[in-house]
């Protein structure tokens, strides 16, 4: 069960109502082919370009490698040429 800030157990319910909510949420979006799971890519993305470093975000993610860490967070050609701009 994932915590808060402050140490306390967030109530999901059950991890099935919770996919449920979920597809519903992003359905009433009209969110074409999107998961849950696409939140650790997006996740990783925004944190790495927020400047965690690769250590950082495999202790955050739960990856044992850097390998997993680079299949997570996807940064793309446009994002590396804003950043080379300064």
């Amino acid at each position: 069960m994932p915590l808060t800030i402050d140490g306390k157990f967030i109530n999901l319910g059950s991890i099935g109502g919770f996919e449920k909510a979920f597809k519903r949420c992003v359905k009433k979006a009209n969110i074409k082919d999107f998961h849950f799971h696409d939140l650790r890519h997006l996740g990783a993305t925004k944190l790495t370009k927020q400047g965690w470093t690769v250590l950082e975000l495999a202790a955050q993610g739960g990856w044992k490698s850097t390998n997993m860490v680079k299949r997570y967070a996807n940064i793309n050609a446009e994002y590396l040429a804003d950043k080379l701009k300064g």
